[in-house]
């Protein structure tokens, strides 16, 4: 499982902008569509990471209801030999 670490902040060298340099009537338009594709691929690591986390979490949900089960269990089996003891020992 691939952890991004803030996607957001990562800048891409292609899409700085020099404030000095004159102003080309398509630099825009071509800086959004770079920043579009962008988002673009930073959502879909982000939506597969989202999808591997919850297949994580519902694996460690189901280990989790397992284990309180047969700790349940275990518990309902000692106070059963606990209730037995002490009918044994009143009896005799």
């Amino acid at each position: 499982m691939r952890v991004l670490l803030n996607p957001s902040r990562r800048l891409d060298p292609s899409l700085a902008v020099d404030r000095s340099l004159p102003a080309e009537p398509d630099a825009f338009l071509r800086h959004s569509v770079r920043e579009q594709a962008r988002l673009q691929r930073e959502n879909a690591e982000l939506r597969q990471a989202c999808s591997e986390l919850t297949t994580a979490a519902e694996s460690w949900i189901r280990l989790y209801e397992a284990a309180l089960a047969r700790a349940n269990a275990a518990e309902d089996v000692i106070a059963e030999l606990t209730n037995r003891t002490e009918a044994t020992e009143r009896a005799s």
